[in-house]
């Protein structure tokens, strides 16, 4: 049985896998973000202005996913209206 996400007809091929190459890529720039806070509360006193730091990036990079992902989708709602 084929586990791949079904590409929409109005969503090429070409955008679906850059869409997911995106989120593969902001997975990648997470893990060592998200280790590296574990790191920092393991400690008995953890560098707070690096974990805000840690905190802020991990948090940048998951708004930037989520507004691509949304922008792909407002495209494909656009193009399944008209």
């Amino acid at each position: 049985m084929d586990t791949r996400p079904a590409c929409s007809p109005h969503l090429s091929k070409l955008e679906t896998a850059d869409a997911l190459a995106n989120g593969l890529d902001a997975l990648n720039l997470l893990r060592p973000l998200l280790l590296s806070m574990r790191q920092q509360l393991a400690n008995p006193q953890p560098n707070l202005g690096q974990l805000d730091g840690l905190c802020q990036a991990a948090n940048w990079i998951a708004d930037e996913y989520h507004n691509y992902l949304e922008a792909l989708r407002q495209d494909e709602a656009r193009r399944t209206n008209n």
